[in-house]
Parts: C-alpha cells; structure tokens; sequence
C-alpha cells in the first residue's frame, strides 16, 4: 500500500508485511518490481517467488473490437486514492479537449472520502469536462462496465500488478497505462498496449489522441 498518502503509513504497512513474513513458508509477489523494492533480506530472500496476477478469458475467443461510434468512451476503474493519478488524467483529458477531440469518459470505482471525489468534481468542473464525464460510483460488475469502453486508461504514479489492465485486455479493451511497478511485466508498449511515463499528462494525451485518431492501431 505505498500509495496510502502520507509519511508513516506507507512505511507503517511496509513494517507489519516483513514481520509476517518473517513465520511466512512462501513470500509470494504479484510483479518483479515489488519483489525488488521489498526489503527481503535473509530468510525472506530464499522464501520469496514471483507469481503475476492472472484473470479469465471472457469468452472463448475475444471479438475483433473497432471504435464504434464518432465519440469514444474513455474509461477508467479503481479504488481512487492518492498514488491511482486521477488528476494526471484530468488534465490529459483537458489536453485532449483543447485538441478539439470528441470524446466521453466513465470514471468507476469508489473514492477514498467523499471529500476526495468532490476534489476532483471540482476539477473537472474547472477543467469544463464536467459535461463528458460519468461519476459510475462503486459496481461488482467490472466486465459490464468495460463493454462501454473505447480505451481503458490507468494513470497511477505507483502500482503493483493490478487486475483491472488485465481485465481490460482479456475483455479486448486497448489499454494506456503507466509504466509504473509491474505493468511492463504485461503490456509491451506498441504490442499489448501503451505505456506512458507516470505523472505525465501531456504525454497521456498524445496516447490518447493518437490512438483515438488511428482507428487501425486500436483494432
């Protein structure tokens, strides 16, 4: 949980995860980029193994998918926390509109407060998207919501492997993403998906924009 906001509580987690793993037979990582910034010295080095994330098929065989209308829907899933970049994105999408790019977005997932989601109600109201963008709220019914998607986006300034890139991919969804934490150990940039440097909301909106704009690169 390094991106829990703050000093200590990151630092917190972090403690109380090496002191159950010291009694742990198996340290098990999602990514070789946790296994790598984790403190496993000693017993825990010999114990820990890397074992990705993983997520069904939907379906027996994934559909050639094309934009199916004149104004694709950008979509974005999380649990919306600081270290997720739902700001970085906000301003990638106003990048985008300034580009006069026709566009929609669905932003799923709860938020941390109630005072976080009207932060960034409010910056999207500034921003004037808020006429484009559906606040979905919470829902156990991801591959639905993914269905209604053009382009999947996560901007997350730091990450582990999460699962929702991976559902994404296995429900044929183009995903642009960070390359944060262990997203490179599933999307090679150009072939699986885009990578775009964390925190960086003109070069996301160049991603969006060229893949919104070459129908044959998102097929």
């Amino acid at each position: 949980m390094t991106d829990s906001g703050g000093f200590c509580k990151p630092r917190m987690n972090t403690f109380l995860e090496y002191l159950c793993l010291q009694k742990a037979q198996k340290a098990l990582f999602v990514s070789r980029k946790l296994l790598k910034n984790f403190p496993v010295g000693g017993k825990i080095a010999k114990k820990a193994e890397v074992v990705h994330n993983g997520v069904p098929i939907v379906g027996e065989r994934l559909t050639c998918r094309s934009l199916h209308t004149s104004t694709p829907v950008i979509g974005m899933v999380a649990f919306w926390r600081p270290g997720k970049g739902l700001s970085v994105a906000l301003e990638a999408l106003r990048e985008l509109q300034h580009k006069k790019k026709d566009f929609r977005v669905r932003v799923v997932g709860g938020f941390v407060s109630e005072s976080y989601h009207l932060r960034f109600k409010k910056m999207a109201d500034h921003y004037h998207l808020t006429s484009r963008i559906t606040w979905v709220g919470s829902t156990s019914h991801v591959n639905a919501e993914l269905e209604k998607m053009d382009i999947f986006v996560l901007p997350s300034l730091n990450q582990g492997l999460p699962m929702v890139i991976l559902e994404a991919m296995a429900s044929g969804v183009p995903v642009v993403a960070s390359n944060v934490g262990g997203i490179p150990e599933a999307i090679r940039d150009g072939i699986d998906g885009i990578l775009v440097p964390a925190g960086e909301p003109k070069l996301l909106a160049n991603a969006l924009g060229d893949l919104i704009d070459n129908g044959r690169q998102w097929q």
